[in-house]
């Protein structure tokens, strides 16, 4: 789902899993929308790996699924309202303790034995209820305009969307930055749309949305 661009410069590739509609799911669409030949995109489990983990070629998305896939993402990251004059954030939504959008929290993973710290795009519609929610990891070191400034030398990896399931996020030990204003998530829905090409969908062009970086 990243563009050519960043899969040609950066160690990881966005992918979203097409699973069999067989698979049970615990979220209603767009957490999922059905594509060709029978299967469902989850485009609530987007995933960043590096390009050796991938296996064979099974085929492309069509057009068509490529738009539905698209409008899902965008539906489900708040997009639209985000990259609105004035950036409108997504609605709350009432209930127990979850990873909430725009907060900040430790991963209970390691990525080279370090512990990092994530950001959560996705909307508290699928947060309060996915077994995963839609994140973005936070860097010190920016390497280019994909990588919007979320806090003094803080940066985020927006071609780097990934999800983690709930138990991997640790929600009781805040991080030093803990949550995202809205101004720069506005920021890091401007740079998702560029690294993964959802400019058209959005009705938005290259230079519009490097405008908003």
């Amino acid at each position: 789902m990243t563009s050519d661009l960043w899969n040609d410069t950066k160690a990881e590739v966005g992918v979203i899993p097409i699973v069999d509609r067989t698979e049970p799911l615990a979220v209603a669409p767009p957490w999922y929308v059905p594509v060709s030949n029978g299967r469902l995109a989850v485009v609530g489990r987007v995933l960043s790996i590096p390009p050796s983990t991938l296996g064979a070629d099974r085929g492309s998305l069509t057009a068509d699924d490529l738009r539905v896939v698209e409008e899902a993402w965008i539906d489900g990251l708040s997009l639209v309202s985000l990259l609105e004059d004035p950036p409108q954030p997504p609605a709350p939504v009432h209930g127990a303790l979850y990873p909430r959008w725009a907060n900040v929290y430790w991963a209970n993973y390691r990525i080279q034995g370090q512990r990092k710290f994530y950001g959560i795009i996705s909307v508290d519609a699928w947060n309060a209820r996915a077994p995963s929610v839609t994140l973005l990891r936070m860097t010190s070191t920016r390497r280019g305009p994909e990588f919007p400034e979320i806090a003094g030398g803080t940066y985020a990896c927006a071609g780097n969307l990934t999800s983690f399931p709930i138990h991997g996020i640790d929600l009781n030990d805040p991080p030093p930055i803990r949550s995202i204003g809205v101004p720069q998530m506005k920021k890091i829905a401007a740079a998702i749309a560029v690294t993964h090409e959802l400019g058209p969908a959005l009705g938005l062009t290259d230079a519009e949305l490097s405008a908003l970086l």
